[in-house]
């Protein structure tokens, strides 16, 4: 299928947005299009665009990466997502993120690991399954990454369930009868479940808390 230039249009005081065939397909700054000899109509021609892709946006995308796993660690995902946002190709997109997996500049195992590490000792094991999902990173990865670290800190979750019951309860409360205790003991549960621990987790730590 031929493709020709449809539109620029202009998305910041320095870039413009380059349309093929109607759709917006890469960014470029405002004096480019002009050296390049792009114009609205007339034909995008693959030698120019094989040099567009290679020599210009694919060392713009390189650098941009590399700004940015500079500052901190980066799932596959979340650069994908910024290049996307970005216009860039998804060629360019799909070339980069491999080689930056192959040369491990790149990975989500270890992005996994040092999120789990650093967020175990406040959160939840829900609330870091939730948030590396929102990352992009595989349910297998995270639930290999969280099984490692629980069978090397077992009693972590529970630790954590104390530590709330310390902050907003007193210990060993008494009760007046079972059912003013069942009611005060559901609130208590539903309170660690909307952080994220499940009633199997909740149970034995609330038992030893409230001394039931």
């Amino acid at each position: 299928m031929d493709e020709y230039i449809t539109d620029i249009k202009e998305i910041s005081p320095k870039k413009v947005l380059i349309f093929i065939n109607d759709a917006p397909l890469f960014v470029l700054y405002k004096n480019e299009p002009e050296k390049l000899h792009i114009k609205p109509g007339e034909s995008f021609r693959q030698d120019t665009k094989d040099m567009i892709f290679n020599e210009i946006l694919y060392k713009r995308a390189l650098n941009r990466v590399l700004g940015l796993i500079r500052t901190r660690d980066h799932t596959v995902y979340e650069i994908k997502n910024k290049l996307n946002k970005e216009y860039y190709p998804e060629d360019i997109i799909i070339k980069i993120t491999d080689e930056m997996l192959k040369q491990g500049f790149l990975n989500d195992r270890r992005y996994a690991e040092n999120y789990i590490v650093l967020y175990s000792s406040t959160k939840s094991n829900f609330f870091i399954t939730q948030n590396l999902l929102k990352k992009g990173i595989s349910k297998n990865i995270i639930e290999e990454e969280i099984e490692s670290y629980t069978v090397d800190n077992p009693e972590n979750e529970e630790r954590l369930i104390m530590q709330l019951l310390e902050s907003k309860y007193k210990r060993n409360k008494s009760f007046e009868n079972e059912h003013e205790k069942y009611k005060y003991l559901s609130k208590v549960y539903a309170y660690l479940q909307r952080k994220g621990f499940s009633y199997d987790k909740s149970e034995r730590p609330v038992k030893e808390f409230f001394d039931t």
